[in-house]
């Protein structure tokens, strides 16, 4: 039986919410995970 467990991670920078806070936003109807630190180039692209 195979167990996988789901890690969210920054789209932008890869590093994981146990590394950082991320932000939660969908795009499309798809979910989407972005850190503190990459949200102002999410914002203003």
């Amino acid at each position: 039986m195979a167990i996988f467990i789901s890690m969210k991670k920054c789209e932008n920078c890869q590093r994981s919410e146990d590394e950082v806070p991320l932000i939660k936003y969908y795009h499309r109807q798809d979910k989407h995970y972005i850190c503190t630190r990459c949200l102002p180039m999410l914002i203003h692209g």
